[in-house]
């Protein structure tokens, strides 16, 4: 094989659509100039399909198969046009054949021009073997009307032509084109809903962390052991040791935080280095139900909430309870407050973790007579709670987190360990590094979950209903000036996202007036063609279209007694609100095809024969 001299200009195809390229296969210049092209694509990893010259019998089969991914991938069609290209033959696999497939199916299509008359122009004709009519010029047409764009590649060698392509590969497929309104509110609405990523501290510590870690976020009460069940995953608290994980945080039991960095680990699940280690990265949280009272448990959850956002994705988000308690306010405070800020999917990486279950004979003694809850009915209560209604809705003072039972079957199974067990106690051990056994296996299943924490201050759903359901510049602003009335904003209501809606009320205003102007442009146009159009246009049976006079009865703006338009349909063929055509193409391109001296044919209320005759007619006519 020949060497391929790449232009380093190229950039890499890494993640550049599909492109096939689609030519008449004959071997000369022409065939070979697009396969050095071919070959510098490849070379820059661009995902470009070519049949192979030598393809013979089974020519077919890879043009089968690569039209196929075209359709799967959003692909472009690279139509090699040379005068010939696209013209009729006996083989089912022809650019003829491939361009029809190609616009029947919705596929782009990019000409590569090489003929001097455009669009294409094959043999045609009575003497035709395959095309008598002139199909093919007929297709072309079609396919390639005047607006089409194409690269003119005439005399360019293969390093600019494999440029421009490559330029084009990188292009978003046409259909995936949003409306740049619905862009702009959508990207607004995406930074609006994340929370701040604070802590430069937390990133900084997980820099030291394998890429494969499974990162685990521990939460629950004051009191529950949560430093002492990280040190069991972290392998510090061993066997036969009563050695705590001491915990760097201080949140929620003084009135000065030591640290606003959360104690974050990076080890091995429980120590172990050996064969089928598990790296895993431990968050340790401040506990909740502090002392001074429910505001300063908000301010720390809204501060975990921001750590966590940080770190970007999870794995584990592990809720350890207290064995001897139910769901209290304060817990279910704090799970209303996650669910809020991650949404119900959070359920499906949270395992419930229930501490201080113990495992020694009399207890579970006690189990068995019924004395004691056992698993089961400790997580069917525990989950029997979450299907309650929330605060807000619930009527009887009982209140949950209102889930579904769906919601609940999407939880991870629950665990039920003891940190203070008798390491000493077979027994209680054996249960221990069973029920440990489980909880590796369960992180190990698990993908992660990018985590994006969503706004919840009254201010800022304010402004997000406001950019979600207002079209008009004035409305926005008005909310925007609303909010920022309050005398001291919460802290999800920063400067950028206020920057960001200033800027989109600027962007609505401009677009408002190039659609005023617009509609400004329409309307002198339509006046001046009412100046033109006489009330009763020429008719008569001697007019060559209009014998009936039919021409007068119409009205573009209708009204109520129109025979056919008595809601005015017509006159609203575009508009901000049409889900196509916002800036009113549809009403110019009409009026630039058929202006007020145009003839038509009225075929209202005719019929079959009719309408024939008149097209017969018109079409024994010379033409203009």
């Amino acid at each position: 094989m020949a060497e391929v001299h790449v232009s380093q200009e190229l950039p890499d195809g890494t993640g550049a659509r599909v492109g096939m390229f689609s030519a008449r296969f004959d071997g000369k210049e022409t065939e070979q100039l697009f396969r050095r092209v071919y070959k510098q694509l490849k070379a820059r990893n661009y995902p470009v399909l070519m049949v192979d010259a030598k393809a013979g019998k089974d020519f077919g089969d890879y043009t089968a198969m690569y039209l196929g991914k075209l359709i799967a991938s959003n692909g472009v069609m690279l139509s090699v046009c040379t005068w010939h290209y696209a013209e009729v033959t006996k083989s089912k696999y022809s650019s003829f054949e491939e361009l029809k497939f190609a616009h029947g199916n919705g596929i782009e299509i990019l000409p590569l021009r090489l003929c001097d008359s455009w669009p294409p122009k094959p043999e045609s004709g009575p003497n035709h073997a395959c095309d008598k009519d002139g199909l093919a010029n007929g297709f072309l047409n079609l396919a390639f009307p005047p607006s089409k764009i194409f690269v003119d590649c005439r005399g360019k060698d293969e390093h600019w032509i494999a440029a421009q392509i490559a330029e084009a590969l990188h292009r978003p497929a046409e259909r995936d084109k949003k409306d740049p309104n619905e862009e702009a509110r959508e990207r607004l609405l995406d930074l609006l809903k994340d929370a701040e990523e604070e802590e430069d501290g937390v990133k900084l510590k997980l820099k030291n962390a394998p890429s494969d870690s499974k990162r685990i976020v521990v939460i629950g009460g004051s009191g529950v052991g949560k430093s002492t069940f990280c040190g069991m995953l972290d392998g510090t608290l061993r066997k036969g040791e009563d050695k705590k994980w001491t915990s760097s945080f201080k949140l929620g039991h003084s009135a000065d935080s030591q640290t606003n960095i959360p104690d974050l680990r990076v080890c091995n699940w429980r120590g172990h280095n050996g064969d089928g280690k598990l790296p895993i990265v431990i968050m340790d949280t401040p506990g909740m139900e502090d002392t001074r009272g429910p505001a300063k448990d908000l301010e720390h959850m809204a501060k975990i909430a921001q750590w966590i956002n940080s770190i970007e994705y999870i794995h584990l988000l592990v809720l350890l309870v207290d064995s001897s308690v139910k769901i209290t306010d304060s817990l279910r405070r704090v799970l209303e407050f996650f669910q809020e800020r991650f949404g119900k999917d959070m359920w499906k990486h949270t395992m419930v973790a229930v501490n201080k279950w113990q495992y020694d004979e009399r207890t579970m003694d006690m189990r068995e007579d019924g004395d004691l809850p056992t698993c089961k009915q400790f997580e069917e209560e525990f989950r029997r709670v979450l299907q309650l209604p929330m605060r807000r809705e619930a009527r009887d003072g009982h209140a949950g987190l209102g889930l579904t039972e769906a919601d609940c079957n999407n939880m991870l199974r629950f665990s039920f360990v003891d940190t203070l067990y008798r390491r000493q106690n077979e027994t209680e051990s054996d249960a221990m590094e069973n029920e440990l056994a489980q909880m590796q296996l369960t992180l190990r299943c698990l993908p992660s979950w990018k985590v994006r924490v969503q706004a919840q201050s009254p201010e800022l759903k304010q402004i997000m209903h406001a950019v979600r359901c207002t079209n008009l510049a004035e409305e926005l602003k008005q909310v925007l000036v609303d909010v920022t009335k309050v005398r001291k904003l919460p802290e999800d209501v920063t400067d950028e996202k206020l920057k960001a809606v200033e800027m989109e009320v600027e962007r609505r205003s401009e677009f408002e007036k190039v659609q005023q102007a617009l509609e400004e442009a329409d309307a002198a146009l339509g006046r001046y063609q009412h100046r033109q159009n006489p009330a009763d246009p020429p008719s008569g049976p001697h007019h060559p279209y209009n014998r009936t006079g039919g021409a007068s009865k119409l009205d573009p703006l209708s009204e109520p007694h129109h025979p056919y338009d008595k809601t005015g349909e017509a006159s609203r063929p575009s508009g901000p609100h049409h889900p196509f055509d916002k800036t009113g193409e549809a009403s110019r391109l009409i009026a630039l095809a058929m202006p007020s001296t145009k003839f038509f044919l009225d075929c209202r209320q005719k019929d079959v024969n009719g309408i024939a005759t008149q097209i017969a007619e018109v079409l024994h006519r010379p033409s203009h």
